[in-house]
């Protein structure tokens, strides 16, 4: 998506705290930190490939999606889901 720009892009695994469920997925990215994807974000929402869905305070089973559009104005906070290397100085 990003490679028509000249941009190098990474899959970066994800999970998504919204104000009804948790969301985890992967999110094509040029940026190293959760922060710069949330705060520099093109778009009102961000799009996740091989999305599950779990809602807050259900029993139920989780949704799973190929690709899903979170509204960013719905994120509470996010994580990574790997550790991400410190960036040399």
């Amino acid at each position: 998506m990003l490679a028509g720009y000249g941009i190098d892009a990474r899959a970066a695994a994800i999970t998504l705290i919204t104000d009804a469920f948790v969301v985890r997925g992967t999110i094509q990215t040029r940026h190293r930190r959760i922060t710069d994807m949330l705060n520099s974000a093109e778009h009102e929402f961000l799009v996740l490939t091989d999305a599950t869905f779990v809602e807050f305070g259900s029993a139920g089973q989780a949704i799973q999606a190929d690709f899903a559009q979170v509204n960013l104005g719905a994120v509470l906070f996010g994580v990574a889901d790997e550790p991400v290397d410190a960036t040399p100085e």
